[in-house]
């Protein structure tokens, strides 16, 4: 379904297609609390059995409550490695070796644009040395460093080449060409734009679900410190125990860059 919709010349077809793929990536790629599986499970008995509002109204206890985690696999890491080599690297090859036309190069970026940021862990960054600051008591972040809650790989360009550093030759080449066009290539440079967090902060993505799993702490925490109920719908404890898991990654992820304070005492902290 997700090749039928890129291959088709309609904006909304493959921009559904690039959604499919972003999709396909996302949660192939990540660690993440679901209970969906037990949910599905309920609503697929006969209606004669249950009543969908009182269900989905339904209240628990904390030690009722089954929740399921999504964890990468072995056969999803092949799935990843399938849908890279399908949808991304013939792009990047069309891209930089022929002269294609607007909306081609609209349709392209689209997709790769789909590809970098729901596998944006998928494509390891160049090794970079840490840059020391003698005006800082801080650590430069260093996004070379693993995160527990994604699956990382090296993958790259049969070529062998690294495929962020092709990446930035595509969008030089794009932008040289938008210079000295008589088309407009602005939707084109916008979809860069969106494009240059992920190339060089592989962890930008884990940091904008958390961002959005924040927006729901004050939600959680009305109801879970409402001393009437002791008894919440399954979403509250679903995205409690999520903007738990992306808080503690997040935090152990600050602690592992912490590797020397300058400061008068020259206190040094090991890493956890």
């Amino acid at each position: 379904m997700i090749h039928l919709l890129v291959s088709c010349t309609s904006k909304v077809a493959y921009n559904s297609g690039a959604v499919g793929l972003w999709n396909s990536l996302y949660t192939l790629s990540r660690v993440y609390p679901e209970n969906t599986d037990y949910r599905n499970r309920k609503l697929s008995r006969p209606l004669q059995e249950w009543v969908p509002l009182r269900e989905w109204g339904r209240l628990y206890r904390l030690e009722d409550v089954k929740m399921a985690w999504n964890v990468p696999n072995e056969k999803g890491k092949a799935v990843i490695q399938e849908l890279v080599k399908k949808f991304l690297f013939p792009v990047m090859d069309m891209i930089r070796t022929a002269h294609v036309d607007r909306e081609t190069m609209k349709k392209s970026f689209t997709i790769m644009s789909a590809v970098l940021t729901g596998g944006a862990t998928c494509f390891s960054l160049p090794p970079s040395p840490l840059f020391q600051c003698p005006n800082s008591m801080l650590p430069w972040f260093n996004a070379n460093i693993p995160n527990s809650a994604v699956f990382k790989s090296d993958m790259r360009h049969p070529s062998g080449k690294n495929v962020r550093e092709m990446m930035v030759d595509l969008i030089e080449k794009t932008i040289a060409r938008a210079e000295t066009s008589d088309r407009d290539l602005s939707q084109v440079l916008v979809t860069i734009c969106s494009m240059l967090h992920y190339l060089i902060h592989t962890n930008y993505i884990d940091s904008s679900e958390l961002a959005a799993a924040m927006e729901t702490q004050s939600e959680i925490f009305t109801y879970m410190t409402n001393p009437v109920h002791k008894m919440y719908p399954i979403y509250v404890y679903e995205s409690m125990a999520y903007v738990c898991h992306m808080l503690y990654l997040s935090n152990r992820r600050i602690a592992k860059h912490v590797t020397r304070i300058r400061a008068p005492s020259a206190v040094v902290v090991q890493n956890p």
